[in-house]
């Protein structure tokens, strides 16, 4: 029977949960990304174990590889697309002012492609169409340079979210092991489920980050090569672009596709611009559905279903990481629904 000692001690661990809870919240995501970071990772530092024996060694040198592979991909494509997006603004600003904005010369050639050239040009050459262009235009040139002040100004917490998440995964990758084996102790459940509960965790971890990563580089590859196909300039840089984004769901390529639609369109080529237009769409809508039955596959007995509510939700609820979190928690409350079945059944038997 529980005594004025238990309850005194179950009441202090809840207060205590709840104050950590509210100290680690702000750095929620940067937790949460360690622990996807030290999974992914961990193959690495194991295997330089043959080399490298000593533990603090190999865990700096992973965490300075995972530095070098977020660091240079990102100063590179940022570069470029500094230097690509003022020189397209200015072609396409330069371009409305002449006055020339989808118009230009009346095409003569008998083709289908001709006639939905002039077609689209009798309408663009409106002064009323033109208008709306221009202002489409300026207010998203004037977006964009919003919205790159604000991430200037947010840089300092992505540095410091990135700090603590290169920090845990340090002592993730020298520790994990103790770690586990500490959870499963604490479980309050026999060894078999334990062991199921952690197979279930890591199957389901490897299933989303494998998916996510697959997936996205078919968007880029397929996005890249429609680019070199219809004449969009830097067709590998714009396919680095698309990878990165494509690990969004739902709004990722279209903001490479999409604005290089409205160029080919507006550079007088609207087959080309039809064409990745078409592209856009199958790469964008094939994700939501090519993805959660990838993942699935690979994680078992999880249902697509849940895979793909579970990268949304995880999305609005922990942000870029909660898409691999998200299915993780799902097939671990499957899990658990599974342990809970098996002993009513082992009960009632």
């Amino acid at each position: 029977m529980p005594t004025r000692y238990d309850y005194v001690f179950v009441g202090i661990f809840l207060i205590l949960t709840i104050l950590a809870y509210f100290i680690l919240n702000p750095f929620l995501t940067a937790i949460l990304g360690s622990f996807i970071l030290a999974y992914v990772f961990y193959p690495v530092y194991s295997k330089m174990r043959r080399f490298i024996r000593n533990e603090t060694i190999r865990a700096l040198i992973v965490s300075f590889l995972i530095v070098l592979l977020f660091t240079l991909p990102m100063m590179f494509v940022a570069n470029s697309l500094v230097h690509e997006a003022r020189v397209n603004y200015l072609f396409i600003k330069d371009f409305i002012s002449s006055g020339k904005f989808m118009g230009g010369e009346e095409c003569t050639d008998p083709s289908s492609a001709c006639a939905l050239q002039n077609l689209i040009a009798s309408y663009a050459s409106n002064s009323q169409v033109q208008y709306y262009a221009t202002d489409f235009f300026a207010k998203a040139a004037d977006f964009l340079i919003s919205f790159a002040g604000r991430l200037i100004f947010s840089i300092p917490a992505y540095l410091l979210n990135f700090f603590i998440m290169l920090f845990l995964v340090y002592y993730l990758l020298k520790e994990g092991e103790v770690l586990i084996y500490r959870l499963k102790v604490l479980l309050p459940v026999t060894d078999e489920y334990a062991e199921n509960i952690y197979n279930t965790i890591k199957q389901t971890t490897f299933a989303v980050v494998y998916g996510h990563v697959i997936v996205a580089a078919g968007q880029a590859t397929i996005g890249g090569l429609a680019f070199w196909i219809f004449g969009v300039p830097s067709p590998i840089l714009w396919s680095f672009v698309m990878f990165f984004l494509a690990l969004i769901p739902l709004m990722g390529t279209p903001l490479v596709w999409g604005p290089a639609v409205i160029f080919k369109f507006a550079s007088n080529e609207p087959v080309s611009a039809i064409g990745i237009l078409i592209v856009g769409i199958f790469i964008s809508t094939a994700d939501n559905f090519i993805k959660p039955k990838l993942i699935a596959e690979k994680a078992g007995k999880v249902h697509p279903a849940a895979i793909l509510l579970g990268v949304l939700g995880g999305m609005l609820l922990f942000g870029i990481v909660g898409m691999f979190i998200g299915p993780v928690i799902l097939s671990l409350l499957m899990t658990f629904i599974k342990i809970y079945e098996d002993d009513k059944i082992e009960a009632k038997g």
